[in-house]
């Protein structure tokens, strides 16, 4: 189980972060904030405070196609400009609330085309945004995990370093998630005879972008051979600042 203050992916997939950022890139009475995302948090959940900004970056679309906003409250998240210009696309989040925000690639030629592509977040803004991490455990790899810069992954995998066996990490960015420490193990508990223990890895969100965090478990000794288990999942990391 995950300890106080932290939540459980519970082998999730894509969506699982609508579920898991309650709260995450703020403290109540912070500073406003800039949050910025890019294609790769398509169907995230970006976590907000009032007076935020939330900035949308597209790549050009497929075709020629052109991104417009396509659907969002406004009553939540308001877009700066009239018409909303972009990109990069702008909303000021204006009171707590939630609401899904949609951009479609249009073509600037044939107004009855369908739209080229679609991009769609989940916006939570709340009064007061506590910073909190989410864990990870075994049945999660293979998940899209989606954080902001400021906020804590911790991974907690089964081990049993008496075999020679231990969780490493094979890939990652570091730009994205940095380590935070060594890894940390915990033997079973009382009782628990023959039972694995658990390796705990944690990370910190230093910055926006994509990330894919393998760990892969194997004895030091055989770096050459495949290893006995592999475990990962792809961050999307928003980038915060002023």
């Amino acid at each position: 189980m995950a300890a106080t203050g932290w939540k459980t992916a519970a082998g999730r997939r894509t969506a699982l972060a609508a579920f898991l950022l309650g709260a995450g890139i703020g403290t109540a009475g912070a500073a406003i904030q800039t949050v910025t995302i890019g294609e790769l948090y398509d169907g995230g959940t970006v976590n907000l405070s009032p007076g935020d900004t939330l900035e949308v970056r597209l790549p050009p679309g497929p075709g020629g196609c052109a991104w417009r906003p396509a659907f969002g409250d406004p009553a939540v998240l308001k877009p700066e400009g009239e018409p909303p210009s972009g990109p990069p696309f702008r909303y000021k989040a204006v009171t707590a609330g939630s609401t899904s925000l949609g951009l479609a690639c249009l073509s600037a030629t044939d107004a009855q085309a369908s739209a080229g592509g679609l991009f769609r977040v989940q916006v939570v803004v709340k009064d007061s945004l506590l910073p909190r991490g989410i864990l990870l455990e075994a049945p999660d790899s293979g998940s899209d995990i989606f954080l902001a810069q400021g906020e804590v992954l911790q991974v907690k995998l089964p081990s049993t370093p008496s075999t020679g066996f231990s969780w490493a990490v094979a890939s990652n960015s570091a730009s994205v998630l940095r380590p935070a420490g060594e890894p940390k193990y915990d033997p079973p508990g009382k009782g628990a005879a023959g039972a694995a223990g658990t390796q705990t890895f944690e990370f910190r969100v230093v910055g926006g972008g994509g990330a894919f965090l393998e760990l892969v478990y194997r004895r030091p000794s055989d770096k050459d051979a495949a290893p006995a288990r592999r475990w990962g999942v792809f961050v999307a990391a928003a980038s915060v600042g002023p």
